[in-house]
């Protein structure tokens, strides 16, 4: 029960940041996302720890900061994904 509240308390914030990063502002969608994405995993559903990581990737590569880009993802969840994309999209070939 108490994901559940955390994750209906984060969604005004992402959609704010949703909002910021539409508009082009990332260093305003980076203010707003970076305290979420260093609170402790277990607060976040994976959907919702995706979404936020994808967000601060758009918003640094906007800004064009590669390192920072890297950091939001870690190496070893980069190659999961990576797995997991290419498998599908081999799938549906």
């Amino acid at each position: 029960m108490l994901p559940e509240v955390a994750n209906a308390a984060l969604q005004p914030v992402i959609a704010r940041a949703n909002i910021a990063l539409e508009r082009g502002q990332a260093a305003s969608t980076i203010d707003l996302l970076a305290p979420l994405h260093r609170t402790p995993p277990s607060s976040l559903t994976r959907d919702d720890e995706w979404g936020l990581r994808v967000m601060l990737v758009e918003s640094y590569l906007l800004q064009g900061d590669l390192a920072q880009c890297a950091r939001s993802v870690s190496v070893g969840t980069f190659r999961k994904v990576r797995r997991k994309l290419l498998g599908k999209f081999y799938q549906s070939r």
